[in-house]
């Protein structure tokens, strides 16, 4: 009798344990979430407030983008490139003047960033946070929003301000791969991409096609 008595006490025991530590990670991660949600909506507040087309900004910049195509065994080749100065108004490109332009039309770079922040999206911690200058916050869209694109963002830890953002589109259509990076700048308290990279891995019928878009954006000019 003394042994089944003993037994009991230790399964009580053991239960109260596993309560306790059940309850301290629930509390963690109400925490956890909360801070991520925090930085998460000042980062889009940030966007919003610095964001030139929403606030119908007339603005200009120079875009010189390289074209490569990645072959086996990763050999990058360089393919094609554009220099180009774009004139822009209500988030309307109003003119372009070609400096230098490309072999083929569809070899120009996509500059437009996506609302990323403004969508619904399940947030985590980047691991091993050294809590340094800037923080990442991963993303990850349900499946409700398969078509979203998920990935990484590095904001500056006491600015909020949006540093990097790494892109991935797993359901993008006709693509065995597609990811787009950016990284921001700000300038007369607006908020600009001034480096674009986009890799991608098309799929054809009897092969894939990989290619590598690098894009840099100087002379930003904001008219008053």
């Amino acid at each position: 009798m003394y042994y089944v008595r003993s037994s009991r006490k230790c399964s009580y025991w053991v239960l109260v344990i596993i309560g306790a530590v059940l309850a301290v990670t629930a509390a963690a991660q109400s925490r956890d979430e909360a801070v991520l949600r925090f930085y998460w909506d000042r980062a889009r507040a940030v966007l919003a407030a610095g964001d030139p087309d929403a606030h119908g900004a007339r603005y200009s910049f120079e875009a010189t983008t390289y074209y490569k195509s990645i072959g086996k065994q990763g050999v990058v080749t360089l393919e094609d490139s554009l220099r180009e100065i774009r004139y822009c108004s209500f988030g309307k490109v109003d003119s372009t003047r070609v400096i230098a332009a490309p072999k083929r039309e569809s070899h120009k770079a996509e500059l437009d960033v996506p609302h990323v922040f403004d969508s619904s999206y399940i947030l985590n911690f980047f691991p091993n946070d050294t809590g340094g200058l800037e923080i990442a916050l991963g993303f990850e869209a349900d499946s409700a929003h398969t078509d979203l694109p998920v990935g990484l963002a590095i904001l500056d830890r006491q600015q909020y301000l949006p540093r990097w953002l790494y892109l991935n589109y797993p359901h993008q259509s006709g693509y065995r791969h597609l990811s787009r990076s950016f990284r921001f700048t700000r300038v007369d308290g607006f908020i600009f991409p001034d480096s674009v990279w986009e890799v991608g891995v098309i799929d054809g019928i009897f092969s894939t096609r990989s290619y590598r878009i690098e894009t840099g954006i100087t002379n930003l000019k904001v008219y008053r």
